[in-house]
């Protein structure tokens, strides 16, 4: 066997070892980008450079599992006639406010195919002026309310409120960032989004949103006395 073949059986053992690494640790993205560096690196450095990244996931590189959505697929949303009414001052042709009950992925989706189809029929593009946003603090105080993050062993009743506020920070982020570049496409040029954050992600919440809406941040820092504790908004304008 030549030095160039067993260079070769080397990268082909290393990118296999890449594939198989759980999507927990490296996403689909980070593996495709690992592999393009191990396929076009000098095959004298690739060792080294398989041990570099390797390193990398050991020392926290890692990243949590996102939650279970599709990106291929939508979730049709459908009206519930019994929580839905139309009042004596507004027409109904005028009556165009909503209520989403449901994952907040799914339900921005469904705003945007919207907004494509109201182009598409000559309604053109209404979008919004404002959008308000109340994440997760990733505190992981939601559990002094009862309300806990389920996992496959755990049972939890459908009438259980889930909501999950710990997450690691990569994962945090990559959550927020999925819905941030949704409701960017839903926002109007001239429009404004709040976001409601505390001190414990602020300062990485307000990197990401400056990565994606071009660093149209200021900055608004209002104080809840009844817990004697800066709560920060972030206005972007």
């Amino acid at each position: 066997m030549n030095i160039e073949n067993s260079k070769q059986q080397l990268i082909d053992e290393y990118i296999k070892k890449v594939k198989n690494t759980p999507d927990i640790e490296l996403n689909q993205d980070q593996k495709e980008l690992i592999i393009e560096i191990l396929t076009k690196i000098d095959p004298k450095y690739i060792q080294n450079a398989y041990q570099m990244l390797n390193q990398r996931v050991k020392t926290g590189f890692t990243f949590d599992e996102a939650p279970s959505t599709s990106k291929t697929n939508i979730a049709l949303l459908a009206q519930d006639k019994k929580r839905s009414f139309i009042n004596n001052v507004l027409n109904a042709s005028d009556f165009e406010n909503s209520l989403i009950i449901g994952e907040n992925y799914d339900a921005l989706k469904n705003l945007i195919q919207i907004e494509k189809i109201r182009a598409m029929t000559g309604g053109g593009h209404s979008n919004f002026d404002v959008i308000y946003i109340d994440p997760p603090y990733n505190t992981e105080s939601a559990k002094t309310d009862g309300n806990v993050s389920a996992n496959n062993n755990e049972n939890i009743s459908a009438s259980k409120f889930i909501y999950r506020d710990k997450f690691s920070r990569n994962g945090w982020l990559n959550m927020m960032k999925e819905r941030l570049v949704m409701a960017r496409q839903l926002l109007k040029e001239d429009g404004v989004i709040f976001v409601s954050i505390d001190d414990n992600e602020q300062a990485y919440l307000k990197v990401l949103m400056d990565e994606i809406l071009a660093k149209r941040i200021l900055y608004a820092i209002l104080y809840d006395k009844r817990k004697m504790k800066v709560q920060r908004k972030i206005l972007l304008i």
